[in-house]
């Protein structure tokens, strides 16, 4: 394995590639997102409905529900937060305060955490954004077998086709596995995971599979209660330590459709390739329009509130 990281100026990410140069495990860090580990600096906005909580707005501009605290706080006070999970009250992170900042894990910090055996490389040839396009990916097609996946507000769901493919069921089921297991690192699944394989499952078939199943997750230590349901799905549950990778890159969760964060920095990215940049002409949805002239960025804008967050043009 070798892990690879690429920093810019509003981001850093760190992915572990395996042997064959496909990616197993992604993280992202961003200038505009709360990111799981960070002590942030924030004004206190509001008390939350749940005594002796708070709400609070981070500088970066995201909204932080702080946990209980024993402290005496007050509106427009200035506290630090450390990061450590979603928050069930809106669409904000939840923290707790702290009086000592820690420093803030990057993500090359995590995965090599994960995988110590990862050879660090600097590889500036990786394409990360078909990497991330892979992790978004609604439909995985690989060895004779397609994965459809689909999120839910209760669950993911992963449904596996055979893709027209001449081989066994038993033969395509076992075939998904390892593509099951890298694509649920990979998107960063959490929560409850149901997946239907194909056709009819024999007991033993369905022990096998369990058995493969529980090996091909070994490495991962979220993972837990992997068994059957009674109407022959497999059932696994996978502990939340951090937002999938969709929900740092997307509008919606439901949807794959790039959220303007992501829109932008991929045209940043692209406008460093362009000769005369300070000429281009840079046509995008408003919302990517407001960020490159808040972050200064040099050449020509329209904005279109026809085109979705995700599409912009250079001319």
């Amino acid at each position: 394995m070798k892990l690879i990281s690429h920093t810019d100026s509003f981001e850093t990410k760190a992915a572990v590639l395996d042997i064959n140069n496909r990616v197993l495990e992604f993280n992202i860090q961003r200038v505009f997102d709360l990111n799981f580990g960070a002590s942030v600096p924030a004004v206190i906005t509001a008390a939350a409905p749940m005594n002796g909580a708070w709400f609070a707005r981070a500088d970066n501009g995201n909204d932080l529900f702080i946990q209980k605290t024993k402290e005496p706080l007050y509106i427009g006070q200035r506290v630090v937060a450390r990061i450590e999970k979603e928050a069930r009250l809106g669409k904000c992170a939840a923290g707790q305060l702290v009086t000592k900042p820690a420093p803030t894990p990057t993500p090359v910090d995590i995965l090599q955490k994960k995988y110590p055996d990862a050879v660090l490389s600097d590889d500036a040839s990786f394409d990360w954004e078909a990497a991330e396009d892979e992790a978004l990916a609604p439909q995985i097609h690989e060895n004779n077998v397609r994965l459809l996946i689909d999120r839910t507000a209760v669950c993911w769901t992963i449904d596996i086709d055979s893709a027209n493919a001449d081989d066994s069921f038993d033969a395509l089921n076992r075939t998904a596995v390892p593509i099951l297991a890298r694509q649920i690192t990979l998107k960063n699944m959490a929560g409850l995971i149901l997946i239907d394989f194909i056709g009819f499952k024999h007991p033993k078939c369905r022990q096998s599979l369990k058995t493969a199943m529980v090996q091909a997750l070994a490495h991962d230590s979220r993972v837990s209660d992997i068994d059957w349901t009674h109407n022959g799905l497999m059932e696994l549950k996978r502990r939340r330590e951090s937002a999938p990778l969709m929900d740092k890159l997307c509008v919606r969760t439901h949807t794959s459709v790039l959220n303007p964060e992501t829109t932008f920095i991929r045209l940043v990215n692209r406008l460093k390739q362009v000769k005369n940049p300070t000429a281009t002409l840079i046509t995008a949805h408003p919302t990517v329009i407001a960020l490159l002239q808040r972050h200064n960025i040099i050449a020509r804008f329209r904005a279109d509130a026809t085109l979705s967050p995700d599409s912009f043009d250079l001319s």
